[in-house]
């Protein structure tokens, strides 16, 4: 009995001992969220939201599933919610990646975009112009940070400004 006690009384401080992790990453969840409110307000968009990379397990074949899931995401009034993806392989958005990895995926029209499948997603979420900004690692991509204008197309954006901009989050997400 006395075990299943200091067991229970170790919970109980773990718990406790762990509250100020669980605030201070409540903060920090909620900075980036009020930081992406900023960007839609800024740049007049409908949805802005941040995907993360993870892996996703294996194939038969023993090869990775390379998977990512959306993290954050806030729109504007009267807007849906779009990128509500989880642990969706990279395959299925591998032109989009390809074009973020080198910051060359913002679109004012989507049918701009050569590949069908990625202009057929976009179009199914309702979308008119995008832009993703990826946030890199050492040498890999680690997330990417959407911009969706639903409502009307979007006017020019400065890209590398943004993305300087958007690095400084990179420590918080």
């Amino acid at each position: 009995m006395i075990s299943l006690l200091t067991a229970f009384i170790q919970f109980l401080h773990a718990l406790i001992s762990a509250r100020p992790l669980l605030t201070k990453t409540i903060k920090d969840n909620k900075f980036v969220a009020d930081a992406l409110k900023t960007i839609l307000n800024e740049l007049s968009a409908d949805r802005v939201y941040l995907c993360h990379f993870h892996n996703g397990g294996k194939y038969y074949t023993g090869k990775s599933q390379q998977k990512f899931s959306t993290t954050f995401e806030v729109v504007s009034e009267g807007i849906e919610l779009g990128w509500q993806e989880r642990n969706t392989p990279t395959t299925l958005w591998c032109y989009a990646m390809e074009m973020c990895v080198n910051n060359n995926f913002t679109f004012a029209d989507i049918d701009k975009i050569q590949d069908l499948a990625t202009v057929a997603r976009l179009k199914a979420k309702g979308v008119k112009s995008i832009t993703w900004v990826p946030i890199m690692g050492k040498n890999d991509l680690l997330m990417f940070i959407g911009i969706d204008w639903v409502k009307d197309p979007a006017g020019t954006i400065d890209v590398p400004k943004l993305k300087a901009r958007l690095d400084g989050l990179k420590s918080l997400i």
